[in-house]
């Protein structure tokens, strides 16, 4: 299980490098729920992705033609044609990861 400082910490982490290094591609991938022997017994009837979606969207982001989603992030189960229709719009920032500090000690005034 991911816990909320290393998330903090790895989301952190991509900001920091794209923005230091215009050319580097970085990805936040959400791999859905696969059906497998170590799926958690309470995920199972959750557990409706075919595992070969990853494997899909993997090859798809390390073309050019995924450039437009560096920085963001995507789903295995978005549809990618539909998605490329939205290009515009995820250019000017509409799966961008943001870093809003909300705790008093991150700069932010709480709930």
């Amino acid at each position: 299980m991911v816990s909320l400082n290393s998330l903090k910490i790895m989301l952190g982490s991509q900001l920091t490098r794209t923005k230091e290094y215009p050319t580097l591609r970085s990805f936040t991938m959400l791999p859905g729920i696969v059906l497998t022997d170590l799926a958690a017994d309470n995920f199972l009837e959750f557990a409706k992705d075919e595992g070969e979606l990853s494997g899909v969207l993997g090859l798809y982001l390390v073309t050019p033609r995924a450039d437009y989603l560096k920085g963001s992030l995507v789903s295995i189960n978005w549809d990618l044609e539909e998605m490329e229709s939205h290009k515009d719009e995820i250019v000017d920032g509409l799966l961008k990861i943001k870093w809003i500090p909300i705790l008093p000690g991150s700069g932010g005034t709480g709930w």
